[in-house]
C-alpha cells in the first residue's frame, strides 16, 4: 500500500502542477484513523523533528491547536489523524511528499 500511496501523491503532484492532464481512479478500503493521545501526537512530532509551529504548517492547523491536542484539551479530526498516522509510519516518505507539493 505504501507504494501505492506514493505513486498517487505524485499523480496528483502532476495533475495539480499542469504536468498532465491525465489520473487513474483507485479505491481503497481504509481501516478508521487512529485516536492519538496528546503524549502519542507530541512523540510523532519528535519523531520527525519539528516545533509545534512546524508540526501545525504540515497539518494545516494553528499552533494553538496543537497545543490543545497535546494537553488532551482537544481531538484532531479524521484527516488531521490520518495525517498523523502516515506521519508516524512512514514519515521519510510522507515529508518528502507535502515538500513537493507545498512547492508548487
Amino acid at each position: 500500500m505504501r507504494e501505492s500511496l506514493k505513486e498517487s501523491l505524485k499523480e496528483l503532484t502532476a495533475l495539480t502542477s499542469g504536468e498532465s492532464n491525465e489520473i487513474e481512479v483507485r479505491s481503497y478500503n481504509l481501516t478508521e484513523s487512529p485516536s492519538y493521545t496528546g503524549k502519542e501526537m507530541k512523540d510523532v512530532r519528535s519523531k520527525i523533528g519539528v516545533s509545534r509551529a512546524g508540526f501545525a504548517d504540515i497539518l494545516g492547523v494553528s499552533t494553538r491547536t496543537i497545543e490543545k491536542w497535546e494537553i488532551n484539551g482537544a481531538e484532531p479530526n479524521g484527516s488531521a489523524r490520518r495525517l498523523i498516522q502516515l506521519l508516524d509510519n512512514n514519515p521519510e516518505d510522507i515529508l518528502e511528499e507535502i515538500k513537493q507539493v507545498s512547492s508548487l
